[in-house]
């Protein structure tokens, strides 16, 4: 499988702020802009509360992997898509995503996380039980902790004081096969 150097892909924890950059950037750079949940949600015509209670969580990483590999094939033009935060963490997919676009891990610190997604857990399938930040901020912790091992695979890992329109800009612009950014 060729790299496609215009595929551009975000990953993170949840709340980390890869739905805002990638949209953001995209914005910015006349670039597509695709998030997968979202694409996920709209082939399914399911939330992904509604997915996860439904079919269960295994049911939802098969749909990511099969829209990852839609995203691959089809994409020709530059494009910024925003990952589910397990997406690169099952079947294989940080690997696909490396393989074929430039990846970014978005390392937003805990307690900063924990604050934006405590705001609107009753959208977070897997959070609805914790009834406080710092309950979150344990469930959090122990999430990237697990995670870590695929996210730091990034190409480029964005620390919290790292993450920004500058750095994002001198990344995409040194990789792009656009020629007009």
């Amino acid at each position: 499988m060729l790299k496609n150097n215009n595929l551009f892909f975000l990953w993170g924890l949840m709340g980390c702020g890869k739905t805002y950059w990638a949209h953001y950037l995209a914005k910015k750079l006349s670039y597509n802009y695709i998030d997968t949940d979202t694409l996920i949600e709209n082939k399914t015509q399911l939330s992904t509360t509604q997915i996860f209670e439904k079919f269960g969580e295994s049911f939802f990483r098969e749909k990511e992997k099969m829209v990852l590999q839609d995203i691959i094939n089809t994409t020709t033009l530059p494009t910024i898509v925003a990952t589910g935060g397990g997406l690169p963490c099952f079947n294989n997919n940080a690997q696909t995503m490396i393989n074929s676009g430039v990846t970014f891990f978005l390392n937003t610190d805990i307690d900063v996380i924990a604050q934006r997604v405590f705001k609107h857990i009753e959208k977070r399938p897997l959070l609805k039980s914790y009834q406080s930040i710092e309950e979150l901020e344990l469930f959090l912790t122990q999430k990237l902790n697990d995670r870590l091992p695929f996210y730091n695979q990034a190409e480029f890992v964005f620390n919290n004081h790292q993450i920004s329109e500058q750095n994002f800009i001198q990344v995409i612009t040194k990789f792009s096969t656009n020629n007009e950014v």
